[in-house]
């Protein structure tokens, strides 16, 4: 199967879809909405033989763990994801029961 992704070849920059842009901007990679800029980025930050394989780890990490509603919890990177750390551990913080403050009273109906 011809997969079009890696025809470009290792001299012509790194392909990036809807998945890469996504995970390159959760991980913290790349910053950025413009698949090109995005591109640049990532390019400058590896040498040409780690292009193709850069992006198609981001591609299938994107389908498979990192979705628009990421599967954290099996992912792999999570330590190292400015994603997880500022928005997915801050939100199971903030939803932590609170710490009790002494014996509760109950309250009965009346009858």
């Amino acid at each position: 199967m011809h997969d079009p992704g890696n025809s470009r070849g290792p001299d012509r920059g790194l392909p990036v879809d809807r998945h890469v842009l996504r995970v390159a901007n959760r991980i913290g990679i790349a910053e950025g909405d413009d698949p090109v800029i995005v591109e640049q980025q990532l390019t400058a930050a590896l040498p040409p033989e780690r292009w193709t394989r850069t992006s198609d780890t981001l591609i299938l990490h994107g389908r498979r763990i990192c979705r628009p509603k990421p599967l954290c919890d099996q992912c792999d990177v999570r330590d190292d994801c400015d994603y997880f750390r500022l928005v997915i551990s801050r939100a199971r913080h903030r939803k932590a029961p609170k710490k009790s403050r002494g014996p509760t009273r109950v309250r009965t109906a009346r009858r």
